[in-house]
């Protein structure tokens, strides 16, 4: 009985240190295939997406930020790495924003594939989609995040 409940036991640690390792670094922040970046430190990507830096750096180009939908746990591994904070506080904040009238939220897209067309369609284009998602037949490249 004692070794049920250490198997019992290891196999749920064993199983919540995947699940972990699984959330930590499971995107990848793409742009346009065209753009002259191939690195950003986590806060200038995130001043991109909540709009506060509207041009890329070294060109007069506009940034258009895309997100995946807030009930992708995508985008809440996103926001948590990248703007340090939940999901929510992100949504409040473009409330506040929306209701100011000084800024609206980059568009929502329900999948990596909507999010992949948005980012070769458009060459101000940032995005982020799962580590799994298929780059192929999109210009598109992946940014090293810092």
């Amino acid at each position: 009985m004692k070794t049920l409940k250490l198997i019992l036991i290891f196999c749920l640690l064993f199983l919540f240190t995947l699940s972990f390792a699984q959330t930590k670094g499971s995107f990848k922040v793409i742009v346009h295939k065209s753009n002259s970046n191939s690195s950003l430190n986590k806060v200038e990507i995130s001043k991109l997406f909540l709009k506060k830096t509207t041009r890329w750096k070294g060109s007069k180009q506009k940034v258009e930020p895309v997100d995946l939908v807030d009930t992708s746990p995508v985008r809440e591994n996103f926001s948590t790495e990248i703007h340090n904070k939940k999901v929510g506080a992100i949504k409040a904040y473009w409330q506040k924003l929306i209701f100011s009238g000084r800024r609206v939220p980059p568009p929502e897209k329900k999948t990596d594939i909507d999010v992949l067309k948005y980012v070769h369609e458009n060459t101000g284009a940032i995005g982020y989609v799962s580590n799994s998602a298929n780059l192929k037949n999109y210009d598109v490249k992946i940014l090293k995040v810092e």
